[in-house]
């Protein structure tokens, strides 16, 4: 048993670290090249930070046979992220006061993606019939919302984009910039962070089945509660960083990001890497919960747009203290039913 904690921990430490060189270093490619914080945040933390989750996810159907370990891990890290933001949101209230246009769209998005995945869990449900091959093949529409919402996020990114930034014809064209030695160096950080984070994934999932294992939990219980704590360290440790260095927008986009990363591209992954029956047939109901939790905490963080140019809307600490309660009460509501 303590050699299995052991390894989870010494899984998650290296998880941390590689997070923790990642955001400086995907600030500064964000700097060299001019695209800004919220495109660094977007495209090179929040890629990058999901790494854990789609390389524990993969190795969980493919190395062991534990979809519900993969599934939790998606869904589970979702909700971790967004309790990473209502808990950071109440000391640097800044972070929730008043998203900006583009938060809002990742939020939204998120959302889009997330109601796809919790419908494709009740259509797999055997009681309702549907055949096996549709199921197979839904997750592919996963994809396709990550990358349509993902291009119209960026897309909407041009008020925080530098001036080297031109439009021609109503599309963007951006200048190259030729590659300064800090940008080789910072590329090259980056690069090295990337793998630290998806060996150490790759060890993660390993540590937390032999956890299943050597404490009897179940996988569900693991997967939803146990793994995203490590998954998600990366974006822990980016959040912090962007917030030391002044770049709440960072931390929001690297969070928000990554969420839908994790359904629009890491959920789907684990679907179609699962070669003994359709996916989302196998896995326990209880990662519903999960999902709903996801959603809601979504919901009060992203209120109506109106909402949050208003006097009367939801104070930064109402929101935190709002998302933090729903995150208990799915922590709960998953030991139970697991």
């Amino acid at each position: 048993m303590l050699e299995a904690w052991g390894q989870y921990f010494g899984a998650s430490l290296l998880v941390f670290l590689g997070g923790w060189f990642l955001v400086r270093f995907g600030d500064a490619i964000g700097e060299e090249t001019g695209l800004g914080r919220v495109w660094a945040g977007v495209i090179l933390l929040a890629t990058a930070t999901s790494l854990p989750e789609l390389v524990t996810g993969i190795t969980a159907v493919r190395g062991i046979d534990s979809p519900d370990l993969a599934a939790g891990g998606a869904f589970g890290a979702n909700s971790l992220n967004l309790l990473v933001i209502a808990i950071l949101g109440l000391k640097w209230r800044g972070m929730l006061h008043d998203p900006s246009t583009e938060t809002k769209q990742m939020g939204i998005a998120a959302i889009l993606v997330t109601l796809i995945a919790a419908s494709m869990l009740v259509l797999g449900r055997e009681a309702l019939g549907v055949p096996p091959v549709a199921i197979r093949i839904l997750p592919g529409l996963l994809i396709l919302t990550y990358v349509v919402t993902a291009l119209w996020t960026i897309g909407q990114l041009g008020s925080v984009l530098p001036s080297r930034s031109s439009f021609s014809g109503g599309a963007p064209s951006l200048s190259i910039p030729r590659p300064s030695e800090r940008l080789v160096k910072s590329t090259g950080g980056y690069l090295a962070a990337v793998g630290i984070v998806t060996g150490s994934g790759i060890w993660l999932a390993l540590a937390a089945d032999d956890v299943t294992v050597a404490m009897g939990w179940s996988s569900s219980f693991v997967g939803a509660q146990f793994l995203p704590l490590s998954t998600t360290l990366p974006e822990l440790s980016v959040a912090i960083a962007s917030l030391r260095i002044g770049a709440p927008e960072m931390a929001l986009s690297n969070l928000l990001g990554s969420n839908m990363f994790n359904i629009g591209i890491v959920l789907a992954a684990d679907s179609f890497a699962y070669t003994k029956g359709a996916f989302f047939t196998k896995i326990s109901a209880v990662h519903e919960v999960a999902a709903i939790a996801g959603l809601a905490m979504t919901l009060i963080f992203i209120p109506a747009l109106v909402f949050a140019s208003r006097p009367w809307g939801p104070t930064a600490r109402t929101k935190s203290i709002a998302m933090i309660a729903v995150y208990a009460t799915m922590s709960t509501l998953i030991f139970i039913l697991s």
